[in-house]
């Protein structure tokens, strides 16, 4: 859905939605459900300025799938639709972004653009049950149960400064910019090793799920980043363009080990 908000058509939107539920192959309710939604709003402030904000939002749910043994050469003789973790294991994806795009045109010749965005991701798992170990001979195959929880947060800021301009028959694009990264992350992960044995001939569902005992990993990563740049684009002929560029980059990184 798109159009514009004023009798002048100097404030745009645009409205991209989705949704999606699919079924699998598989046994039990294995759905696949999808969500998004993405609006757009530009707003032409004079001839020389416009502002871009944009928002997304999206959720993916999925079951967890193991997949099928291995049995020597090939996989079990068992039906493709049959399941070798518990029914209720699942994958939630949880994405959001924001962030904005501003462009302003200093003169005939020169121009600037700002953006900025925040994004935040999330993946979460509760009580999966994985597969370590399979006997071949009894069918059984071993499962752990573990839960994971990863999150992501950044941030990133970039202002560029664009200038054509022409030095005899010689035209140029030139590009100066800076760009500022943060990043933060955090992932946790525990589990329990007590053995989940099922049969892939002659699966039982609904197994107790054991109380989490062992912490796999607790970290936090933090990364700052500094980029400057230095580009100019000269076009020598109607078929000859000749790029010369210039970047730095400085980054800090620091993880912290629980």
């Amino acid at each position: 859905i798109s159009g514009s908000l004023d009798n002048s058509a100097s404030v745009l939107y645009r409205l991209n939605a989705l949704y999606s539920r699919r079924d699998s192959f598989r046994n039990f309710d294995q759905d696949f459900e999808q969500f998004f939604i993405s609006p757009v709003v530009t707003w032409n402030i004079n001839e020389r300025t416009n502002l871009t904000l944009n928002l997304q939002l999206s959720n993916r749910e999925r079951p967890f799938d193991g997949g099928t043994v291995a049995v020597g050469n090939g996989v079990a003789d068992v039906p493709r639709d049959r399941i070798f973790n518990e029914p209720d294991d699942f994958i939630r994806r949880d994405f959001l972004s924001i962030g904005y795009n501003l462009n302003h045109q200093l003169s005939n010749e020169w121009s600037i653009r700002n953006a900025f965005r925040y994004t935040d991701s999330r993946v979460f798992s509760d009580r999966l049950s994985i597969p370590i170990e399979f006997d071949e001979e009894t069918g059984i195959l071993t499962r752990v149960f573990a839960l994971d929880d990863f999150n992501s947060q950044n941030y990133a800021l970039q202002t560029s400064l664009i200038g054509e301009f022409a030095t005899g028959s010689v035209e140029h694009t030139l590009l100066f910019g800076i760009d500022l990264t943060r990043t933060h992350t955090n992932e946790f992960a525990i589990a329990n090793f007590t053995p989940s044995p099922i049969n892939v001939f002659n699966p039982v569902y609904g197994v107790d799920r054991f109380t989490f005992d062992t912490l796999l990993f607790d970290r936090a990563l933090k990364i700052n980043h500094l980029g400057v740049y230095l580009q100019d684009q000269i076009q020598l002929f109607d078929r000859l363009n000749l790029l010369l560029g210039l970047r730095y980059d400085t980054v800090n990184q620091r993880i912290d080990n629980t």
